[in-house]
């Protein structure tokens, strides 16, 4: 995770008291920290929204200003973490605009980082189709290159879907919900049923 500390230069006590904070903390702690120190003002800063010095961005998503303590700068690592969420999707998405807000909402958490998938049940299942056109399979197109999607299987074959009309890059599961299960205990740490 990269850690950002804008400091004055030549820096000051407070920019000297956060850069410590952060070199203790990080050294504490088990884990892939890049650490980088920029000057304040430079263009760097004024690029990235940065108004004072000293502060701290982390993970380009965390921002704090002023001299934090071990513990403020434990407690933003942890927020800047990447989360995996899972999305539910039970609907069609020719009856209902869940899919489309599910994806809307999914593109930009994947974009800061955090790993999205989709798992389609019920009449969520039509999203699988390869032709699947609009704005909706645009979506799903992008959504797919960067995210997992699974779909049940036994809903697949309720729908009349036949196996070679579904995208490739789908995952179909034979026991649908012991797979939701996994996912749900193992992996997600965020779901949204829709």
């Amino acid at each position: 995770m990269l850690i950002e500390v804008f400091r004055n230069t030549p820096a000051g006590r407070g920019c000297l008291v956060l850069t410590k904070n952060v070199l203790d903390h990080v050294s504490d702690k088990q884990g892939d920290f890049e650490i980088r120190f920029i000057s304040f003002p430079s263009k760097e800063a004024e690029e990235r929204g940065i108004d004072r010095a000293p502060s701290i961005l982390i993970g380009g998503k965390v921002y704090a200003p002023g001299i934090l303590t071990i513990e403020e700068i434990e407690g933003l690592i942890e927020q800047a973490r990447p989360r995996s969420i899972g999305m539910i999707l039970t609907k069609s998405p020719f009856e209902s605009e869940d899919a489309t807000m599910a994806l809307s909402l999914a593109l930009p958490a994947m974009r800061i980082g955090d790993p999205v998938d989709v798992f389609l049940l019920g009449d969520a299942v039509w999203l699988a189709k390869a032709n699947l056109g609009g704005e909706i399979g645009d979506m799903m197109a992008r959504f797919a290159e960067q995210g997992k999607v699974y779909a049940s299987g036994p809903h697949l074959e309720a729908a009349g879907i036949d196996p070679t009309g579904i995208r490739q890059d789908i995952e179909v599961c034979r026991k649908p919900y012991d797979t939701l299960t996994d996912l749900v205990m193992e992996r997600w740490d965020r779901v949204v049923s829709l």
